[in-house]
């Protein structure tokens, strides 16, 4: 049998390269697990500072709507989770060596 060089350097680079993707993907799933629980408490800060407020008379007539009650928690805990999941995402890609992602989503999370 014919001696392949490109794939036994291929085989090689494979080997080099598994660990560091490893890695990269447990940072994604732990950064996941993190933004989910950081985005469940700041619902919960927040849902509970609003009532906190909505009990105040002179806040009453701004907060007292439903809608706002319960859009405001939601929307702020949506923000805190992307901020938080593309940082772990950025840093995971980082690890990988792909310079030109990190450097897109770096832009986007400092925006």
């Amino acid at each position: 049998m014919p001696e392949m060089p490109w794939l036994s350097e291929l085989t090689a680079r494979l080997q080099d390269f598994l660990p560091e993707l490893l890695a990269a993907a447990v940072l994604v799933l732990v950064g996941l697990l993190v933004a989910l629980a950081v985005r469940f408490l700041a619902g919960r800060l927040l849902t509970r500072l609003l009532e906190r407020a909505r009990r105040r008379a002179e806040f009453r007539e701004t907060v007292d709507e439903p809608e706002v009650h319960s859009t405001i928690p939601m929307i702020v805990a949506g923000f805190v989770f992307w901020v938080t999941w593309l940082f772990f995402v950025s840093a995971a890609i980082e690890s990988l060596g792909f310079t030109v992602v990190t450097d897109v989503l770096s832009r986007v999370t400092y925006y």
